[in-house]
């Protein structure tokens, strides 16, 4: 595990950190020649399996870096060529100032200290892919770490529980930036670089991309060949050798990591895949794996996920987090991580992003359907259609006039509100499910709100852009990365993830809106320049996710049924949830869609299995 921690201007003696035995023992002699007085202190500690960290000092300027900084300015990358990323953040630092962060591209997060200035940065990269958490002090000192236990363990930081931080973990399934599980604690966002100048704090986004929203003069076939070749580079920029392998699910992005992968390889040492299936029906996609393994020659490795592996693993996972997370994918995720591990891979290339930022899900389709209403004046929607529609007794009577009552109803609601229409706290009367006294201390628009500040600072008029740009913060750097960061930790295994290479995300953005999503047809730029490179099989097989069958299972397993329910029963006592709630849902999901309440049930499972393993009471 790899981890960022510092402050600056809130003393105290480093015996008095609080980090558990594991990550004490990590810190190995960065703990023991650090001053015990020193004011400010910013340093890393690592051990097995994770990412590059650096540490650096000159002076009263202290640095430390996670992940994997590049520069624009060459000057700074030979710095970084000798003497290493951190030396290389202070160059900057002296070079640009607070600028600096216009000349910085990579995977990474940051922290710079000038104690004499009593100035501190911290910033991450453009798609979140490290993460650095903080939180200021009652005497104006700044604490920050790369997550949120680092930053609670110390003592000037108050551990109380984010009430609102809980609602949204039920809204998103996992809690979204800049808030944390701690009142006290916040997450920097995407792209954004925090000022700490003398005891004031200020935020800014150092990067936010402009989108070509309609066709351009560069014609398709000159941007699918120049796609092929981003592609294949961001996979060579991760630098592979004998001990990188990826992930290969059987979807458009794991197959084409593999494949770039192999053919930056060569022929010239073997090309490691690995695979997790199901033996559940409607779950496997293990043969499109297969598929892309015969076609680039990999060196394939199969393992089939059990309903008693998740037994086994699940309170483990619920305690690696440092916030509850109920994405139950990270069960696959660390599952193929560790079955890398064992066949001595010790990095993994994850195909994360591709359809954030070529258009390849289905709801980008279905949104663009509904937006065409909003075309329609609003005074012929106001004055004609929906009193016609709405207000129509023709509704009970005759299928297609419901069909468009319901069309009405979802495309009135404002964008990107409407795409939460189907989320389980919208069709859930809140006050049937949350107890009245916390439901006193939440707000229920806070959600909506943001996801509605995310989406505006969208540059792009085009529907497609902006949903992309929404679901590269909530879907990538709050959900998807963070699954699959602490899932490789967690098993020694180091990820990157070329598919959110800077130059690939560039290209990106000069891809027109039109292009990338045709009619309804999800990714049409992307398959057609994929096209002769991966098998046509994979090309055109229906979306599927890389889900787990954990509501069909728990109806046959009685080792998860005990466990998970007993999860629900002391969840039902905690003043939060209400209990005839969960004895509903637990009944529902028996007898209806084993998924839809199936996910639901998770979701408050790994709630209640964080909060005990991290001993935090909330009722």
């Amino acid at each position: 595990m790899t981890q960022l921690f510092g402050w600056i201007n809130a003393a105290i003696p480093l015996s008095d950190y609080r980090p558990d035995a594991r990550l004490r023992a990590g810190l190995g002699e960065h703990w023991q020649n650090t001053p015990a007085d020193s004011i400010v202190s910013a340093t890393v500690f690592s051990s097995s399996g994770s990412q590059p960290c650096d540490c650096h000092h000159e002076g009263d300027v202290q640095a430390a870096t996670t992940g994997w900084l590049r520069w624009n300015d060459n000057a700074l990358s030979k710095i970084q060529a000798t003497g290493g990323s951190a030396r290389s953040l202070i160059a900057a630092y002296r070079k640009y100032g607070r600028d600096l962060v216009r000349h910085q591209r990579g995977h990474f997060s940051w922290a710079l200290t000038d104690s004499r200035q009593n100035f501190a940065m911290l910033a991450i990269d453009r798609t979140g892919t490290q993460s650095l958490c903080y939180a200021t002090t009652p005497n104006g000192g700044l604490v920050f770490g790369s997550t949120t236990t680092a930053v609670i363990n110390h003592p000037a930081i108050d551990d109380g529980i984010n009430r609102q931080a809980l609602f949204n973990y039920l809204y998103f399934h996992v809690i979204p930036s800049p808030d944390s599980i701690y009142s006290a604690v916040r997450k920097l966002e995407p792209a954004q670089v925090l000022f700490f100048d003398d005891g004031k704090l200020t935020l800014d986004y150092y990067w936010n991309p402009e989108f070509t929203d309609y066709h351009a003069s560069t014609s398709s076939e000159a941007l699918q060949q120049e796609l092929r070749q981003r592609l294949f580079d961001a996979v060579k920029n991760t630098e592979p050798d004998e001990r990188t392998g990826a992930f290969l699910s059987g979807g458009l992005d794991s197959s084409t990591v593999a494949g770039m992968l192999a053919r930056v390889n060569n022929g010239q040492r073997a090309t490691p895949t690995y695979s997790i299936g199901f033996n559940q029906q409607g779950y496997d996609e293990i043969e499109y794996a297969h598929i892309a393994a015969d076609h680039f020659g990999t060196r394939q490795t199969d393992y089939y996920v059990t309903p008693d592996d998740i037994f086994d693993s699940i309170i483990d996972i619920a305690s690696a987090y440092d916030e509850p997370f109920g994405n139950s994918s990270a069960i696959p995720a660390l599952f193929c991580a560790r079955l890398a591990k064992q066949n001595g891979t010790d990095i993994l290339l994850a195909g994360d992003g591709g359809d954030e930022l070529f258009a390849g899900n289905e709801r980008y389709a279905k949104q663009k359907i509904f937006e065409i209403y909003t075309k329609i004046p609003a005074a012929a929607r106001r004055h004609f259609l929906e009193p016609l529609f709405l207000d129509s007794s023709l509704a009970s009577r005759l299928p297609l006039v419901r069909k468009l009552q319901s069309y009405i109803q979802q495309a009135s609601i404002d964008m990107p509100a409407r795409m939460q229409s189907y989320n389980f706290m919208k069709r859930t009367p809140l006050d049937s499910m949350l107890d009245p006294g916390f439901m006193e201390q939440i707000d229920s628009d806070y959600p909506d709100e943001l996801l509605a500040d995310v989406y505006q600072r969208a540059r792009s008029d085009d529907i497609v852009n902006r949903m992309l740009y929404l679901d590269w913060k909530i879907t990538l750097a709050d959900n998807d990365l963070r699954k699959v960061n602490r899932m490789c930790e967690l098993a020694s295994v180091t990820v990157k993830y070329p598919m959110l290479d800077d130059e690939l995300l560039d290209f990106s953005t000069r891809v027109p809106a039109p292009l990338k999503l045709k009619g309804n047809r999800l990714r049409y730029f992307y398959k057609q320049g994929m096209r002769g490179f991966l098998p046509e099989q994979i090309i055109n097989k229906p979306k599927h996710g890389f889900g787990l069958p954990f509501g069909e299972w728990l109806k046959s397993s009685e080792k998860l049924q005990d466990l998970i329910y007993s999860s629900l029963s002391d969840l039902g006592r905690r003043d939060f949830i209400r209990q005839d709630f969960l004895n509903n849902l637990i009944d529902e999901h028996r007898g209806g869609h084993a998924y839809y309440y199936g996910t639901m049930v998770w979701i408050l499972a790994m709630l209640e299995l964080w909060l005990r393993e991290h001993k935090k009471n909330i009722g």
